[in-house]
């Protein structure tokens, strides 16, 4: 079965969250966060679950993320949940 560009997207940012290192323009987060607004957040749990536990799990990205002052808090009100690094946790 072939992948619709919503599920592709997700795995691609799922990839970027899990292989940054703190070495990656963070343009290619801003542009791929941007991207997931356009993503049902009740339609490929599976995929979203997986992306939730890459930004769990990478420290690193949390800290720069934050540091970098990208947080988005009125996106994450709107249930852009993953503008927010408070958010980042395997249970939501």
């Amino acid at each position: 079965m072939a992948e619709n560009l919503e599920e592709l997207t997700l795995k691609w940012v799922t990839a970027l969250v899990k292989e940054y290192d703190g070495h990656e323009n963070f343009v290619g987060f801003l542009v791929a966060f941007y991207a997931l607004e356009d993503i049902e957040q009740d339609m490929y749990s599976e995929l979203w679950q997986k992306f939730r536990q890459a930004l769990a799990e990478n420290e690193l990205l949390q800290k720069d993320f934050k540091a970098a002052e990208y947080e988005d808090k009125k996106a994450a009100k709107r249930g852009f949940w993953w503008w927010d690094v408070k958010k980042w946790t395997v249970d939501g």
